[in-house]
This record gives C-alpha cells, sequence and structure tokens, in this order.
C-alpha cells in the first residue's frame, strides 16, 4: 500500500538470517528461507555467458520502445501480456531494453531465490526516474521509494519500528475502524444520490478517498477530511494531485528522459503537481512540529523512551529521534502519502469484484465473519486471525491482480540465472504476475480459491515464493502490516453490512497504470444485508434527541426502544397556574399599549440594525441585547425586530399572566423562514407550527405514545448500557489524544462516536441537514421576508436542505406504511387495541390511528426530528464545565453519589431521586446556560403586564435567561449553587417559575421526562469514574444560534478516580 512496485520489508533482516516465521494460519512469503548462495566462481564460470541470455530483436538506443507504444501503447498499458508474450517465446529468463531501461526477466522460483540471495546489504531497486529527475531538479529530498543504500537505511531504520511492529500495527485498529465508518457514510450518500439502484458512481475514487484518509490518520493521528462534505481542501488539493502524478507518470516512464535537459510545458506541468504534493505535506510537517514544540520541554523531550514507540504517535516519534532534517523528514513522509492511494484501494476493488461474481464465495466469507463477530461488534487486528478465509481471499485477489506485475533488484554480484551469467549491477525483474499464473506454484491458476491460502488445505500445494504482492526481503514493502489490517477491517464490516452483486456484463482485465488497475470502472450494487427500514426509521425519529450524544452516550442503539417501541414522557406543565384575577376593570384601568416603553427602531426594519452590527454581535448575543433593553427601558417593554414584533416580560407577576392568557391553544408564532418555505412547497405543518385545532389534533395522536410518565423508569438499564460504552470510549480517547487526561475536540469527536457503527447514512444526512438548516435560518430570520417573493440563490439553496429533510422523511414513512400493509390484514388491523399504546410502536400506531394523512405523518416525523436538535447535549457541555470549575461543588456531588451507589451498582430513576445534590445541579446548569434564551407566547385574551394594557394576537416573549439572573428568582443568581434547587435548603426561595429549560403550559418540551433521566445517569456515573478539570484559560460564554452553546470549545480533562 505505501510503496510502489512492491518495497520493504516488515522486519530488517539479513543475508546471513533466516527470514522471520509468521505463526498465521498461512504459510507466509515471509517463511521462505534463502539457502545460503550455492553459486561459486566455478559455478559461474561453468554458466552460459550473459550475452547468450535470449532476448528480443530491437533497435539501437530504444530497444523494444517502439513495441510497447505501438498501437496506441497497447503493451504500455499490459506489460503483464508484454512479459508473458516474451516468457512464452524466449523462456523463463530473457533480457530486453526499453527505452533507458535495460533488465533480465525471472520467475522460476529457484531464480527468483537467486535473485534475493544477490540483493546485498543495501537492496536497491532504481528509480523511477520521472520522481527522481523531479527531487533533483528542485532540490527535495529523497524518501523510502527512491533511496538507496546507507541513506535509504537510516530512513529505514526510522521508520521501521512506528510501520512494522506487530504492536503498533495492532493499536491502529480504532482509528482504521473510525475511517472504514466515514467511508460507509460517503458510500451509503453516494448510494442515494446517485440513485442508479444501489451502485456507487466511480466506486474507485471513493475506496481511494479510504486509503489516502487512512494512511493520514496513522501518519498525523488526524483525518485530514476526505470524506467531509465539502471535502477539506488540504486532503483534496493533495489527493487530486497523487492521482493526476500517477496519470501523468505513467505517460512519460517509458521514455528517454529528454526532460532531464529539456524543460518541456508537458514537463513544467509534471512538476507543479509535484510542487503541490510537496507543499501540502511540508505544511502538515510543520504544523506537526509546531504542536510538539508548544506542547513539550527539553526536560520532557529527554524523558521520552522512544524504545516503547507504541506510546508515541508516527510524526512525533519521528521528530523526536531527530535522525532526520526536516527535508528528508518531508521527503519520507511524501512518500508514505503517496503510497496510501492506489495500492490498497486497487486491491479492493478487485477483491469486490471477485465477491460480486462470485456469491458462493461471498457467502462463505459472511458465514466466517458472523461466525467471530458478535452482533454490532467491530473487527479489530485480534478478531481478523480467526478469520482464514478472509486472509486467503484477499491474498487470492493479490495473486490473480497483482499491484506491482514485477519488482525490481540490482544485484550486489555476479550471479548465475537459469543457467546464464549475470553480472553485478544488472537489473532483474520479478515477474509477480507470471508466478502468479504458472503450475508450479499454484494448482488451477486461473480460478478463484481463498482456500489455497489456508494451511489446512492440504489439496493445495504451496510456494514459498507464491504470495508476492508486498514483495520479499529486507526491502519488503514497509507498509505490509498496516495495507493487510486496513483491508482485512473493510472487508469484514462491508461483507456484514452489504451483499454485493457485480454489474459489469463483460470481464474486467487487468491495465497497467505504473500498478496494476482495471482497465474499465468495477460496477458494484450494494445491497443491505438485512432489511434497514426498521433501524432507518428509529434513527430519524429520535434525532429529536440525538443532539444530547453529542457529549452524553445516547446511541441509536440505546434511545430506539425508548422512542418507537415504549416511548413516554411528561409534557403538561407542573407548575399550576391560578386562574387570572384579572377582570374587564383591570384592563380598562391600565396603561394604554401605546404608552409602554419601546426600543428606539427604524420604520418598518425597526432594530434590526442594532441587532445586526457589528458582525451581528447581538444576533449571536441576543441575551444582551434583551439585558440591555431591560436595564434602560425596564421589565416589561415592546420592540420590533425587521418583521418580529414582540413585548419582552420576565417578572414573575408577569410571566404567570403570559401562560394564564395562552388559551386553550397556546401559540408560539412561526418560525418565518421555517413558514414560508413550507407553504411555497405545500408541506403539512407539524407540532412546531400547528396552531389551534389542528395542534391538538396533533397532540392528542402523539401524546399517547410520548407522554406517558410510568414507563420512563424502564429505560434506566438500557441508557445505562449505552453509558457503559461511552465510558469505555472516554477512557480509550483519553489515552490516545495523549493529552493529560484531556479529550480531543471534545463536543465533535463524542458527537460523531455516538452515531450507530457504522453510522446510520440516512440518519447522519438528515443530521447534517438540520445542523446546516440551523446556520443558515439564523442569518435570515430576523431579515424582511423577501424570500417570499424573489427567490434568490441563497433561499433556493435554504429550501434544497429542507427538500433534503422532507425527501428523508418522506422516504421512511412511506417504507413504514408499505411494511405495516404487508404485514396485517383488514381484520387483524380491527384487532389492534389502540388503547395498550405500549404495545405497539410509534409510527405504526400513528399510521393505524388513521386521524392524519400522510403528509401530516410526515410533517410532524419531521418537527419530532427537529425538536430536540442540539438542547441535551449543550446542557451536558455546560455541566462539564461547570463541574471542572467548581472542584467542591465537584466533591459534594461525588459524595452524595457514593452515599447512595453501592459499589459496582449502577444508578436507576429511583436511586437519583434520592440524589437531589445531582437534580439540582442540573437545574443550576440549565439556569446559568439556558439552551433557549426565551419562549414565546401569543395572547388569546387581553391582558395586563406590567400594568399596561396588551391586546389579545400580541406575541409576548418570555426571557428565560433574564428570569435565571433575577434576584427577585434567584438569591446570588451570578454563582453556582445547586442546593438552591433543594427544598429543604430553606435558606434559598423557591419560585415555581424559576426552572424554565423545558417551558410551561401544555406546550412544554416533550422530551423533559427522557432528557432529564439520561442527563442524571451519565452525570452520575461520570463522576463516580472521573474526576474533571476544565482546561479552559478563559471563561467560555453563551452565543445564540437558534438555540444558544458555547462560544469555544469547552476543555475537559477527565482524571481516573482510583477504585
Amino acid at each position: 500500500m505505501l510503496t510502489r512496485l512492491a518495497k520493504i520489508p516488515p522486519v530488517p533482516l539479513n543475508s546471513s538470517r533466516p527470514l522471520l516465521i509468521n505463526k498465521v494460519v498461512f504459510q507466509s512469503t515471509i517463511e521462505a528461507t534463502h539457502e545460503s548462495p550455492k553459486d561459486n566462481d566455478n559455478d559461474y564460470h561453468k554458466a552460459k555467458p550473459f550475452q547468450e541470455i535470449p532476448k528480443p530483436n530491437s533497435l539501437p538506443l530504444i530497444g523494444s520502445l517502439l513495441t510497447i507504444l505501438k498501437n496506441n501503447g497497447y503493451y504500455q498499458r499490459n506489460t503483464h501480456l508484454y512479459f508473458s508474450k516474451l516468457a512464452q517465446k524466449y523462456g523463463p529468463v530473457f533480457r530486453d531494453k526499453i527505452g533507458p531501461l535495460s533488465y533480465v526477466f525471472v520467475y522460476k522460483p529457484e531464480d527468483v531465490a537467486k535473485v534475493f540471495q544477490a540483493e546485498g546489504k543495501y537492496p536497491a531497486r532504481g528509480p523511477t526516474l520521472p520522481w527522481l529527475i523531479y527531487r533533483k531538479q528542485r532540490k527535495k529530498a529523497k524518501g523510502l521509494l527512491l533511496a538507496e543504500g546507507k541513506e535509504w537505511r537510516k530512513f529505514r531504520s526510522v521508520t521501521d519500528k512506528k510501520l512494522l511492529k506487530v504492536k503498533d500495527v495492532s493499536a491502529y485498529s480504532d482509528r482504521i475502524n473510525n475511517v472504514i465508518t466515514d467511508f460507509f457514510i460517503h458510500l451509503d450518500k453516494k448510494r442515494q444520490d446517485d440513485n442508479i439502484d444501489g451502485e456507487v458512481r466511480d466506486l474507485k475514487d471513493s475506496l481511494y478517498k479510504w486509503s489516502f484518509e487512512t494512511i493520514n490518520t496513522i501518519l498525523y493521528n488526524r483525518k485530514l477530511g476526505t470524506f467531509e462534505d465539502p471535502p477539506n481542501p488540504i486532503a483534496e488539493k493533495f489527493y487530486r494531485s497523487v492521482c493526476s502524478m500517477f496519470d501523468k507518470s505513467n505517460d512519460i516512464i517509458s521514455l528517454p528522459p529528454y526532460y532531464k535537459y529539456i524543460k518541456t510545458k508537458r514537463w513544467n506541468d509534471y512538476c507543479k503537481i509535484w510542487d503541490t504534493m510537496f507543499e501540502t505535506a511540508e505544511q502538515l510537517v510543520d504544523e506537526e512540529y509546531q504542536n510538539l514544540q508548544q506542547s513539550i520541554t527539553e526536560d520532557s523531550r529527554k524523558s521520552f523512551d522512544l524504545r516503547r514507540s507504541e506510546e508515541i504517535e508516527f510524526l512525533p516519534y519521528v521528530l523526536l529521534r531527530s535522525e532526520l532534517n526536516k527535508d528528508e523528514i518531508v521527503g519520507n513522509i511524501m512518500d508514505l502519502m503517496i503510497g496510501g492511494v492506489d495500492t490498497s484501494a486497487n486491491t479492493m476493488l478487485w477483491t469486490l469484484y471477485i465477491l460480486g461474481k462470485h456469491p458462493d464465495i461471498q457467502e462463505k466469507l459472511y458465514q466466517e465473519i458472523r461466525s467471530v463477530l458478535k452482533k454490532g461488534e467491530y473487527p479489530d487486528s485480534l478478531s481478523v486471525q480467526k478469520m482464514p478465509y478472509l486472509r486467503g481471499l484477499l491474498k487470492e485477489s493479490e495473486r490473480m491482480y497483482p499491484i506491482a506485475i514485477a519488482t525490481v533488484r540490482i544485484l550486489d554480484k555476479d550471479t548465475v540465472l537459469g543457467g546464464y551469467q549475470v553480472p553485478a549491477k544488472t537489473k532483474i525483474f520479478v515477474g509477480y504476475h507470471m508466478m502468479s499464473f504458472d503450475e508450479s506454484f499454484h494448482d488451477e491458476p486461473t480460478k478463484i480459491k481463498p482456500e489455497r491460502w489456508i494451511r489446512s488445505s492440504s489439496q493445495h500445494r504451496f510456494n514459498p515464493f507464491s504470495h508476492t504482492a508486498f514483495s520479499f526481503g529486507p526491502r519488503m514493502c514497509v507498509g505490509r502490516r498496516i495495507a493487510e489490517l486496513e483491508m482485512q477491517l473493510l472487508l469484514a464490516r462491508l461483507i456484514c453490512e452489504y451483499r454485493l452483486e457485480c454489474r459489469n456484463t463483460s470481464k474486467v482485465e487487468l491495465a497497467i497504470r505504473i500498478i496494476g488497475s482495471p482497465d474499465s470502472d468495477i460496477r458494484i450494487r450494494q445491497c443491505p444485508s438485512v432489511n434497514k427500514t426498521q433501524r432507518l426509521i428509529q434513527s430519524i425519529v429520535i434525532e429529536m434527541f440525538k443532539p444530547l450524544s453529542k457529549i452524553s452516550p445516547v446511541s441509536l442503539a440505546a434511545i430506539r426502544p425508548i422512542l418507537l417501541n415504549k416511548v413516554v414522557f411528561q409534557s403538561t406543565a407542573e407548575i399550576k397556574i391560578e386562574k387570572g384575577k384579572g377582570n374587564d376593570d383591570d384592563y380598562r384601568h391600565a396603561k394604554p399599549f401605546q404608552e409602554m416603553p419601546k426600543t428606539d427602531g427604524l420604520p418598518l426594519i425597526g432594530s434590526l440594525p442594532t441587532v445586526l452590527k457589528n458582525n451581528r454581535y447581538y444576533q449571536k448575543n441576543l441575551h444582551l441585547y434583551f439585558a440591555m433593553n431591560a436595564q434602560k427601558y425596564g421589565p416589561v417593554y415592546r420592540d420590533k425586530i425587521g418583521n418580529l414584533s414582540y413585548v419582552f416580560v420576565y417578572k414573575p407577576e408577569d410571566v404567570a399572566k403570559v401562560f394564564q392568557a395562552e388559551g386553550k391553544y397556546p401559540a408560539r408564532g412561526p418560525t418565518v423562514p421555517w413558514k414560508i418555505y413550507r407553504e411555497q412547497r405545500k408541506k403539512a405543518k407539524g407540532l412546531l407550527f400547528g396552531e389551534g385545532k389542528e395542534w391538538r389534533k396533533f397532540r392528542s395522536v402523539m401524546d399517547k405514545k410520548l407522554l406517558k410518565v410510568k414507563d420512563v423508569a424502564a429505560y434506566s438499564d438500557r441508557m445505562n448500557d449505552v453509558i457503559t460504552d461511552f465510558l469505555m470510549h472516554l477512557d480509550k480517547r483519553r489515552q490516545e489524544d495523549n493529552m493529560d487526561g484531556e479529550i480531543k475536540d471534545l463536543k465533535d469527536s463524542l458527537y460523531k462516536w455516538s452515531f450507530e457503527n457504522p453510522p446510520n447514512p440516512i440518519a447522519v444526512k438528515f443530521y447534517r441537514s438540520v445542523c446546516l438548516m440551523f446556520d443558515k435560518s439564523n442569518e435570515i430570520r430576523m431579515l424582511p421576508p423577501y424570500y417570499k417573493y424573489i427567490k434568490t440563490k441563497r433561499w433556493n439553496d435554504y429550501c434544497k436542505i429542507w427538500d433534503t429533510m422532507f425527501e428523508i422523511a418522506e422516504q421512511l414513512v412511506d417504507e413504514e406504511y408499505q411494511k405495516l400493509q404487508q404485514s396485517i390484514t383488514e381484520d387483524s388491523r380491527k384487532s389492534i387495541d389502540l388503547h395498550h399504546s405500549e404495545e405497539i410502536e410509534f409510527l405504526p400506531y400513528v399510521l393505524l390511528r388513521s386521524e392524519l394523512n400522510k403528509d401530516e405523518i410526515v410533517g410532524n416525523i419531521m418537527d419530532l426530528m427537529i425538536g430536540g436538535v442540539d438542547t441535551s447535549a449543550n446542557t451536558m457541555l455546560w455541566t462539564l464545565y461547570v463541574l471542572g470549575k467548581h472542584p467542591d461543588i465537584q466533591e459534594k456531588l461525588y459524595q452524595e453519589i457514593c452515599s447512595v451507589m453501592k459499589k459496582g451498582e449502577y444508578p436507576n430513576s429511583l436511586s437519583v431521586q434520592k440524589m437531589p445534590y445531582l437534580r439540582g445541579l442540573i437545574k443550576e446548569c440549565q439556569r446559568m446556560y439556558p439552551v433557549a434564551i426565551v419562549t414565546a407566547r401569543i395572547l388569546d385574551k387581553d391582558t395586563v403586564l406590567g400594568g399596561y394594557q396588551v391586546p389579545a394576537k400580541t406575541k409576548a416573549f418570555v426571557g428565560y435567561h433574564m428570569m435565571s439572573f433575577d434576584e427577585s428568582f434567584h438569591d446570588e443568581p451570578t454563582k453556582i449553587k445547586p442546593e438552591r434547587w433543594i427544598r429543604s435548603s430553606a435558606q434559598h426561595r423557591f419560585n415555581p417559575f424559576s426552572h424554565t429549560a423545558f417551558s410551561f403550559g401544555p406546550r412544554m418540551c416533550v422530551g423533559r421526562r427522557i432528557a432529564e433521566l439520561e442527563m442524571q445517569l451519565l452525570i452520575s456515573r461520570l463522576i463516580y469514574e472521573f474526576r474533571l478539570d476544565c482546561r479552559n484559560t478563559s471563561e467560555v460564554k453563551l452565543v445564540n444560534r437558534m438555540i444558544s452553546s458555547p462560544d469555544s470549545d469547552i476543555r475537559i480533562g477527565f482524571e481516573k478516580r482510583s477504585s
């Protein structure tokens, strides 16, 4: 994978020592022992002279070049057929000259052994001329691909330990699996986007990205972003440059090196490609060097034990060894990055072709994988050792379709090959492809037989040189172990997920483009191995709670029984509001609405310029905008921002009156861009947008499945299962990131981790669309609704995001409806007791009630999916921040948890009721950092607020954030005091409106109970296992993006508590 034309070994060897014996189920080429050379001066003198070695007729200077290039370069693209033709004509040893390249070709076992006996202490292959000449002209350092002699040995000694030690390579399993997860998301998205019946267009390109991203995670311990949408510019630029470089190299590799002396446009363009690649590699190495300089001192540098290489990442390890200068490091990194693009990708492409063509092999492989892996388990370096058929299949693919059809060695001493004298310094081609199809190596070589590589299959003969994909000896491919592991893991997971069908109607043949590649696109249809419909439905519906998983461990596997089997929430307000005591006299005696203080604003657009000025400062800090106005105008004022007119209140007595006046059908008013989109696209409203009787109809259908209280406690065990996985993941990340207990990119990494494994592609697509929709909505929601009349590109792009979300919701509802139609008859439909809703899953229940049409169901499913984005996740982030900043609070919480939980016991819904400080802490975080800084209600009747008349139909904003910091609600409101929420703490006043995180009344958040329980369980277990310390050196503040979130990354150190 990492080198061209098969290069470098997994262990440095020398000619006097037998090659290593590998204790795996296969006989490996590295088991082949080279006998001490039997040739001596007498043998050499008795052999036929070199000049008698058969050779084709050719021209002076250019040799057989014209033969290679004629017929539109037929033999340049089919060099393996050229070698085969010559071997058939001249025998197993012949010599030839192609342009500047003179060589002797061998492929018989006895001759191959002699070549590797004679390769010497520093095996040499000779350079790829265009690559070497570019580096000389640009004064770039060589790397593992091009270096020879002592220089090569120096490079090799530095890189060997990190790329060839079994222990080091095994440790890469998790990050390789992470890339595979991204690859699967990418594949499933492509299948959906391409819409060609499960086939992925340009599969080769996708596999190239996979292999490229994998090697980058090993070199840099981070993904460069090839699978991001859009791809990271640096990753895309380098990746595309590598592909282009190979194409251009293939065009000129057989030509005389005129470019050494004459710099044509063609050569200059070729060099620019290399320039781009070197610039990228230099940038990445510089970044890592700066990170290293900032993170360690000279003393700590000396304390590193470089002999324990598995504890240090690859690039820091190379930098710390200080044996290579910067140019040499860049040269070697360049070679490793180049090597990671084509080789593994092409082997995987051929393997998929074989599997798609041979369903019997595919089924046998599937059964082997399932016998080793438990449901939901990922393969790793240990489990794939229990899959001999899988490893045999990869070897068989490499035999049938070798990436390098030959490898090269320059003889270090005079040698006899095929009975002929071959002097030292002669370049030898060892014909891999010829060996692969030689019956003296393999029984029935034209047939696909993975079992030929399994030792117990005694019916298959075996030759120690028969697996040649990674070359032989000290210069065997340096990336062999990584390449084998990444292909084994990908194949195991791919076959677990999909059934493959080959769509090619004609045979795909091998073609040469520096390396061996398919001569046409390999077309593979991917069919899910199992019916994923139910899983997809579950994934989408629970998006309403998905953002919690950015920080909490709520994965699809854990939440789906909650939402889609027996979902239960408390939705209506626990706070009892007394009926209004006001009457018509109170209203008439109040001051007129027009006298209510109001902000200074412009006609039509009001305070919009104030909100948008200074790079939208107040749009990002609406809580400060409301606080500024309240300080200036008092506890009740009116304002207009663009198309939005409202009255703002936050005092307890006024808040109570707002909720008294919300009426039978509480209304909030729409988010205008969302409403206009649905109107223009004729999409039904749902729980978010429905008002009046329509909203009540929707709510009555949803309530029984989403609002029951008694069953919530039953979900403790399944939540705890996911928390267990989360804590294991947390502990592992602490060790891998090696940042003294801190987890890099905490919010982002845990969000990505929380997806199903592999992440559900439709859920990922929907979630990303929702995040993008929130960002775009935030940009336009305060502007006048020009988009209602003028459909700009900005608006059209915004609508396309919504289109994607609705298409997914519609697709999943349709699938569930079809499944329901197939599974029940009219008679069985009548027998279903909808009063026992706990026996029926969510979406079938809604469909069976038949009160909503399809469009209304889709509209409500859409709103449920949108409704929970980011809310619980941000609360959890803030809670970790508070705990990390306040070790006294953390210790008090730890003591409470220990007093309730026995050692080894998990918390549940009952035990957390005995932890008032825990519950108070979460409420305190919701007070200090409310996810929604306001809630809205449209008054159903004339009301007096703050002594002013406020007519019906007025929109009132209830200021959650202002309430949180009002001393009439809370003592010392700027201080973190979890005990203020404990009723027994008499020193703290308690107001029924003081906990506002989930709103009030009939329209209170539908997911309150689930959100509270999952946060309580997570925090209790997290604090039981870890001490937290906050690494932020400056205060993290609240910012608004439709909802509120931190203005910078929250950095937390996790220290494992001693048991």
